[in-house]
């Protein structure tokens, strides 16, 4: 998911939701 993410939307884009996941939201 995370490589996926950084190819689409940069690797900002896959910080952000895996901190947002284990945020809980």
């Amino acid at each position: 998911m995370k490589l996926i993410a950084a190819m689409s939307g940069g690797v900002d884009s896959a910080v952000a939701a895996a901190r947002a996941v284990e945020a809980g939201h």
